[in-house]
């Protein structure tokens, strides 16, 4: 592991232990969230410089409960169909919990804004994805789970609310079809790669 990713490692475990802290108690406030995971306070508002960014927090694990279940079991092998019912999920969660996604999304910027140098929270669609594709191959694994990300994802679906006027169903069939085409295109990269014979020396 280098340096780098060793440095966002260790902020993933510092953040992660500041929720599990603050999970155990009633209502906590950043400094009470800091005393119990033992860490500086200081390093508690890297993470969250406002109560509501704490509090956003701790609701995001109800509010995304059905989407972490799901790709937990994802009931089939069929990269296409585990897709779709990923989308399904997000799209009815967002729907559901729009004030929510809403604020998170505001705290989220709005924590960079104050320091563009803070541990902005990485989010949960990438653990989705990855898990989702998991039967992909390896070679096509990488180019389409980063571009899955544009398509899976709670501003994703906001967007298309906002700028495109969609509404659940039609934000639904946009976010499938692009999801299917980029599975189609890594599939086909992936056997071109396989079906390439060796230059001749």
């Amino acid at each position: 592991m280098n340096q780098a990713k060793g440095r966002e490692a260790q902020k993933a475990r510092t953040r992660t232990l500041i929720v599990a802290a603050a999970g155990g108690l009633t209502q906590p406030t950043v400094e009470q969230a800091a005393d119990a995971a033992g860490v500086s306070r200081a390093t508690a508002y890297r993470y969250f410089p406002t109560q509501e960014a704490l509090s956003v927090e701790l609701e995001s694990g109800d509010v995304w409960r059905e989407v972490e279940a799901l790709v937990i079991d994802p009931q089939t092998a069929d990269v296409g169909a585990r897709l779709d019912r990923l989308i399904d999920a997000v799209v009815r969660t967002v729907y559901a919990e729009e004030r929510h996604v809403r604020t998170a999304l505001r705290v989220y910027h709005d924590i960079w804004l104050r320091d563009p140098d803070s541990p902005v929270r990485k989010g949960r669609r990438m653990d989705w994805i990855d898990k989702t594709i998991s039967p992909v191959a390896a070679e096509a694994r990488e180019s389409l789970r980063l571009a899955l990300a544009l398509a899976i994802s709670p501003d994703a679906v906001t967007m298309l609310k906002d700028v495109a006027r969609l509404d659940a169903e039609q934000t639904r069939r946009v976010l499938k079809g692009a999801a299917r085409a980029m599975l189609r295109a890594a599939e086909q990269l992936d056997g071109k790669s396989e079906g390439a014979s060796p230059q001749a020396g």
